[in-house]
Order: C-alpha cells, then structure tokens, then sequence
C-alpha cells in the first residue's frame, strides 16, 4: 500500500489494485504454460528439422562467411546461427539446435506478443486471448522447425517493437541497446527489413516532438538508427568492392532481373556479355532456358554488367506499369487455391490477402481517428508504417512468394485486427446519448 493510500484510508482502491494485479499474474501463468505446451507440441509433431530449398544457400553462406568471404546469396545472420549450431552439436545434430534456438525464442515471442497486445488494446483479455490464437496457430509452430529465416524474423520483429515501445514510454534505457542489437540483428538476417531505419527513424522523430520530456531517449534511439544504418552502408560497400554492385546481396537484383523478364522489359542489347544477352534472347523466343540463365547469374563473379543492364532497361513507364499489375494481382493471387499443395500452404496465402485488407482499412481508421480528434497516435502509426512497408517492399522488390516474405509481420497484422474488431464492439456497444432534460 502507498503512503498516499494508508494516509488517505483509500483501502478499496488498494485492492482493487491488488485483485487486478492477481488477474493480471493469473493471466501470464496462463499464458506461460500455453507457451511450454505450444513448444512440446512443436517439438513432438515437427521435431526433426525441415529443409526449403532455400536451405543448402544458407549452409553454403556460413561456409563462405567461415573462410572469411563474403556470400553473394545471403545476409550474415542466418548463416551465423546454422554456424553456432554446428559448433555446438556438430553437423550431424546442427538442424535439431537450429530449431531448439527457433522454438526458444518463438516462445519468448509470444510473451512478447503479449505485452503488446495489452499495450496496443488496453484490455488484458482481448490480449490474452490474441497470444492464445498466436500460440497456437499451427503455420507459427510449423515454421519453427525450418531451417529457414521466417521464425527468427517473426520473433525479433516482436522484440524489436516491444523495445521500441518501452523506449517511447520511458522505461529503462537498456530498451536502447535491445534496439540496436535487434535492429542490427533484422537488417542483417535478410534484405527485405530494409524498410526498418527509415521507419523506426520517422517514429523516433515524431517522438520528439510527442515525448518533449524524453527527446534525449528519442535521439539516443535515432543515434542507434544512424549506427545500424552506417554499418549497413559499410557492409553494402565490402560488398560492391568484391562483386561490383552496392547492395547486401544479390538476391534483389536478381528478382529485378526476373521481373524484368517476366514482362519482356530486360534489354539484351544493353549487356556486354554475350552469354546473358544469348539466354535473354533466346527466353524471349519462348526457350526452356530459365533455370540453366539463372545459374548462370548466380554463378557470377561480378554483378555490374547485369546491374547496368536492368538500370539501362527501367523506364519510368514499365515500372510503373509494372508495380500497378503487381498491387492489382498480389490480392487476387493469394486466394487461389494451388491443387497438389497443403493447405497450411494455401492458408498462407490467404493470409496474405487478409493482411493486405487489414493495412488498407486500418490506414483508413487511423485517418479518420487524426482527423476527428486532431491527434496523432503513435503506436497505431508505428503498426501501420510497419506492416505497409513490408508488404510495400515485398510486392515490389520480390517475384514470387510475397506471403512468405511478409509472414515476419503476421504478428502486427493480427494486432491490427484486434485493435479493429475491439475497436468496432466499443463503438457500437456504447449506450446511446439521451437529451439533456434541462436543454
């Protein structure tokens, strides 16, 4: 009890304090053991680990990254995990720590995801039962056991926010060195958290000028920005200093590439070599020669003829065109139904649509929130910029495989959606205004 309550005999609002907080503990013990039985589950139905094709580039990047190269396909981080697994249990075992790491900290994610949710509803159980459906959603439990980046990616998405937010509520300042760790961490565990700088920088000013009591925690966040930003810019110019392009890998130029040829917009006559503009040519006169070029362009020593060719071949005019199709047929392509493929599979890609949907209608909710009361929330921005820069980058900058490339934000889609469904039950259960008798 406070000085305050004991002074003022205010024992009813003491425990009443304390019956909420009992609620509260309840609630988190709850989720704890959810959490132990989610990860059990995890470990007895998927507990081997599962290879994507994507798998043996990672394994080739830490054997790049070990003999001091770096590798062309990959980003660091990933790579480092499979190598830490390996020294830990050797390569016979590698694949069962790798999701043991994985499960550990989906795990701690969905606390995590908790504690967001309680922050982003203001309700203990609305979040609670959004990290019980978290939990157990079965395409969360099952990515934990590929080796693969998407478990990761979800769950230091969740750690970085949850950072984030604590820094804006001025908590403690170690919440500044969990940012840049797990910023650092995201930049460099794969290309398409780009967005995450810019967005989080566009966040931290605007709290300045929110928090004028906290500027000096906000530009301590933005000086952790600037850190990961240079050490990025530093890491894309040991890159362009060994395959002749400034990027972190060459997977997005790559997928330019691909695009580009999708639409017959790559201009075979703007390459000095002779054997890309032949498989070029020859794509365009409808020959089975998509795989054998690609190998071709991964097998590269040096990017920049093929960096010049697609710079050379972009107009104004295709791309616009080009990114037009896209966020017209992104939608429609993620609720069909793919014959022959599970229908874990076939759930993600509704899912997708469902987080495109959501990000279209809470812009449109959050506009009419700044316009009705002329104030800007911060955390539904931060949410909004979020997951519209992922879905952003990923239809733009990817050719395929959008709903898997936007399953890290998955986690703030469906805090949207509570926000909304809450949101809509306050509004419409509100006891309507009786007149004034006096008026």
């Amino acid at each position: 009890m406070s000085k305050n309550q004991f002074v003022t005999g205010n024992y009813h609002g003491y425990y009443t304090m304390r019956q909420n907080n009992e609620k509260v503990r309840k609630l988190e013990e709850t989720i704890l053991v959810i959490v132990i039985i989610c990860v059990a589950m995890s470990l007895l139905i998927f507990g081997h680990p599962l290879i994507a094709n994507d798998t043996d580039s990672y394994i080739e990047a830490w054997n790049a990254f070990a003999s001091g190269q770096l590798s062309a396909k990959r980003t660091p981080v990933y790579p480092l995990v499979i190598g830490l697994a390996s020294a830990i249990s050797g390569k016979a075992h590698m694949g069962f720590v790798i999701i043991l790491i994985q499960n550990f900290a989906a795990s701690i994610a969905v606390w995590i995801f908790y504690k967001i949710a309680r922050r982003a509803t203001n309700s203990q159980n609305v979040s609670f039962f959004s990290a019980l459906f978290f939990a157990c959603f079965s395409i969360y439990l099952l990515f934990r056991n590929w080796i693969l980046t998407e478990s990761l990616a979800l769950s230091g998405l969740l750690f970085l926010i949850y950072c984030t937010i604590n820094i804006y509520d001025g908590k403690s300042k170690w919440n500044i060195l969990g940012l840049t760790f797990w910023l650092l961490f995201l930049t460099f565990l794969r290309p398409s958290f780009l967005y995450l700088p810019p967005v989080l920088a566009v966040a931290f000013i605007i709290m300045i000028f929110k928090k004028k009591r906290q500027r000096k925690q906000a530009l301590c966040s933005l000086a952790s920005v600037a850190f990961v930003t240079v050490c990025l810019l530093l890491y894309m110019a040991t890159f362009k200093s060994i395959y002749g392009v400034f990027t972190t890998t060459n997977i997005g130029m790559v997928n330019d590439a691909d695009m580009m040829l999708q639409t017959k917009d790559l201009n075979p006559n703007y390459s000095k070599d002779e054997k890309l503009k032949k498989y070029i040519k020859e794509m365009y006169e409808g020959k089975d020669v998509y795989y054998e070029m690609f190998n071709y362009i991964f097998a590269m020593p040096d990017y920049s003829d093929l960096e010049q060719t697609i710079h050379k071949s972009k107009t104004l005019q295709n791309q616009l065109s080009n990114i037009g199709y896209r966020l017209r047929t992104c939608p429609s392509e993620s609720l069909r139904e793919y014959p022959g493929r599970s229908e874990i599979l076939n759930f993600i890609n509704f899912a997708f649509f469902c987080g495109f949907l959501t990000i279209i209608i809470y812009g449109l909710a959050l506009m009419v929130y700044i316009v009705k009361n002329r104030s800007l929330p911060w955390l539904p921005l931060l949410l909004l910029m979020l997951g519209a820069s992922n879905i952003i980058v990923v239809i733009i900058g990817a050719q395929a495989e959008w709903q898997r490339l936007v399953y890290p934000s998955k986690a703030i889609y469906l805090i949207m959606i509570v926000q909304l469904l809450l949101g809509a039950w306050r509004l419409f259960s509100r006891p309507p205004k009786t007149a004034d008798p006096q008026a």
